[in-house]
C-alpha cells in the first residue's frame, strides 16, 4: 500500500508538472504568431471553442465515468478492450453528430453576428466550417485519454500534451509565416494538430492488438447502463456550460472580434494556470475507483486534494493578481493588446476557477459515481445567478462586468454547494473546519506578499517579479512542509 501511495502522490505531481511545461511553452510561443494572425481571427477561435463546448452536452461530461469502468476492468483483469472498442464506437457517433450540428450552426446564418474590421463574413465562415470537422477527433479523442488515464500512465499523457502543444504552437507559427497570415491556413493547421494527437493516443491503446481490435465485438452491457443516465448526463452536460462558459458567449454576441480577441487571451493565461492545478485531480479517479474507497478513507482523500487546490490555487490567485500586468508587459513587447486588461481579465477568470479548483476532488468523483443531484443544483445556481447578472454587466461595464460577475457568481455558488458535496464522503469530524487551517495560512501568507510587493513597488520590473515571485513560491513550499510535519507528528484527525 505504501509504494502505491508513493506512485499516486508521484503521479498527481508529474501531471502538474507536465501541464504546466505544455501550457508554458503554449504561452511562451503564443506572442510570436498572434500578431501574425491578428486579433479578429484569434477571437474567432475563442468563439468556435465555444460552440463546440455547447455541443459537447452530448457527451454528457461522462469522462469521469469512463476513467471508472476503464479502471474496474483493468483491476479486476478483465480484457477492457472490447469496453474501448464500445466507447470508442459511441463517442465517433457523437463526434459526428457534433460536427453536423456546428456546419448546420453555421451555415444557418445564427453567427451571422460576428463582425470584424479585417474578416470578411465569407473568411468567417470559411475558417468556422474548417472548424466544425473539430469535434469529430475531439469526441474520440477524450475515449482513448480516458483508457491511458484508467491505466495511470500518467508519463505518456504528458508526452500527448507536449506533442500537441509544440505542434500546434510552432507549427502555427512556421504555418502563419510562410502563408502571410492567412487564417484558413491557421485553422487547418489546428484540425491538424488534433487528428495527429488523436491517432496517436488510438495507436497505443491498440498497441500489440491491431488485428483484434479491427473484428472485435463491443461490451454493450456497460453501454445499456448509461443509456438510462444519458439524458440526465446531458441535461447535467448544458448545464455545465451554461455555467462556465456562457460569458465568452454574451461578449461574442455583444463585443467586436478583437475585444473576443482579448478575451480568449485571457482565457487562455488563466486556463494554462488553473488547468496545471486541476489536473492534479487526474490520478484520482483511477485510484479511487481502483481502491474502492467509499469509507471515511475515500473521504480523507477527497478532502487532502481540496486542501491541496486552496493552498496552490491561492497562491498562484494572489502572485498573478499582483504581478500581471508586469508578467504580460514582459510577455507581450509590442502587441497590440492591453497588458493592463489582459491581466484584469485574466485575475478574474483566475478567481473564478479557484473556486471551480476547491469543488473538483468532489466534483470528479461524483461523476465516476454518477451522482448527479449535487452537480446539478451547483450549475441551476450558477445558471440562476450568473447569466442575468452576466448580461446585465456586460451592457452596463462590457468586458470587465461579465468577468467580475463570473467570478462571483462561482463564488457563492462554492460556498452553497459545497457542503452538500463533502456528504458523500465523509471524514470523522467537521470537514468544512478542516478546511480553516489551509485557508488561514493562505490569507497570512497573502498578506505578507502583498506587504513585500507594496515596498518593492518602485524597483526595476524584472526584479520586481523575481522576488515577489520566488517569495511567493518560497511561502507555498514552507507552507507545504509545515502541514506534512503538523499531519506527520500528530494524529490524522487532529489536524484533517
Amino acid at each position: 500500500m505504501l509504494q502505491r501511495n508513493k506512485k499516486f502522490a508521484f503521479d498527481v505531481v508529474l501531471s502538474a508538472v507536465g501541464r504546466l511545461g505544455t501550457g508554458f511553452i503554449t504561452l511562451l510561443l503564443m506572442p510570436f504568431y498572434i500578431p501574425l494572425l491578428g486579433k479578429e481571427a484569434f477571437g474567432l477561435f475563442g468563439v468556435f471553442m465555444t460552440i463546440e463546448l455547447f455541443f459537447r452536452i452530448f457527451e454528457g461530461g461522462l469522462v469521469s465515468a469512463l476513467v471508472k469502468d476503464f479502471s474496474l476492468k483493468i483491476e479486476n483483469e478483465n480484457n477492457p478492450l472490447s469496453l474501448l472498442r464500445s466507447f470508442e464506437g459511441a463517442y465517433l457517433s457523437l463526434g459526428f453528430i457534433q460536427s453536423a450540428l456546428c456546419v448546420i450552426l453555421i451555415l444557418s446564418g445564427a453567427v451571422g453576428f460576428l463582425e470584424a474590421k479585417e474578416m470578411s463574413p465569407k473568411l468567417i465562415q470559411t475558417c468556422l466550417l474548417i472548424m466544425a470537422i473539430r469535434p469529430l477527433f475531439s469526441s474520440l479523442t477524450l475515449v482513448h485519454t480516458s483508457y491511458i488515464q484508467a491505466q495511470e500512465n500518467i508519463i505518456a499523457l504528458n508526452i500527448y500534451r507536449l506533442i500537441l502543444s509544440l505542434l500546434s504552437s510552432v507549427g502555427a507559427i512556421v504555418v502563419l509565416r510562410y502563408s502571410g497570415g492567412d487564417p484558413v491556413a491557421f485553422f487547418s493547421w489546428w484540425i491538424i494538430c488534433t487528428a495527429i494527437v488523436g491517432l496517436l493516443k488510438m495507436l497505443h491503446c491498440w498497441r500489440g492488438q491491431w488485428a483484434k481490435m479491427f473484428f472485435l465485438k463491443p461490451d454493450m452491457t456497460v453501454l445499456k447502463s448509461y443509456r438510462s443516465d444519458q439524458l440526465k448526463l446531458i441535461g447535467a452536460g448544458l448545464l455545465t456550460f451554461l455555467a462556465t462558459k456562457y460569458p465568452m458567449w454574451i461578449v461574442s454576441s455583444r463585443l467586436e472580434l478583437a475585444t473576443v480577441g482579448l478575451f480568449t487571451l485571457a482565457t487562455q493565461i488563466a486556463g494554462t494556470l488553473g488547468n496545471s492545478i486541476s489536473v492534479m485531480t487526474k490520478p484520482l479517479i483511477a485510484r479511487f475507483t481502483r481502491d474502492q474507497m467509499r469509507d471515511e478513507s475515500g473521504g480523507l482523500i477527497l478532502l487532502r486534494m481540496s486542501q491541496i487546490m486552496i493552498i496552490i490555487s491561492g497562491f498562484c490567485v494572489v502572485t498573478f493578481s499582483l504581478l500581471s500586468e508586469d508578467l504580460i508587459s514582459l510577455w507581450m513587447k509590442n502587441s497590440e493588446f492591453n497588458p493592463a486588461l489582459i491581466g484584469v481579465v485574466a485575475s478574474y477568470l483566475l478567481v473564478a476557477k479557484f473556486f471551480i479548483l476547491v469543488m473538483t476532488p468532489y466534483v470528479s468523483a461524483l461523476q465516476a459515481d454518477r451522482k448527479l443531484k449535487v452537480i446539478y443544483l451547483s450549475r441551476f445556481l450558477t445558471v440562476l445567478l450568473g447569466v442575468p447578472l452576466g448580461y446585465l454587466f456586460c451592457s452596463l461595464n462590457g468586458l470587465a462586468g461579465v468577468v467580475a460577475t463570473y467570478a462571483v457568481t462561482l463564488a457563492i455558488v462554492c460556498f452553497i454547494s459545497f457542503p452538500f458535496m463533502v456528504k458523500y464522503y465523509p471524514v470523522e469530524g467537521g470537514t468544512l473546519k478542516k478546511l480553516v487551517l489551509p485557508i488561514a495560512a493562505l490569507i497570512l501568507a497573502s498578506l505578507f506578499i502583498y506587504a513585500t510587493n507594496y515596498g518593492v513597488r518602485d524597483i526595476n520590473i524584472i526584479y520586481r517579479v523575481v522576488i515577489v515571485g520566488s517569495l511567493s513560491g518560497l511561502l507555498l513550499l514552507t507552507f507545504s512542509y509545515l502541514g506534512a510535519q503538523f499531519i506527520k507528528n500528530k494524529p490524522v484527525s487532529y489536524y484533517l
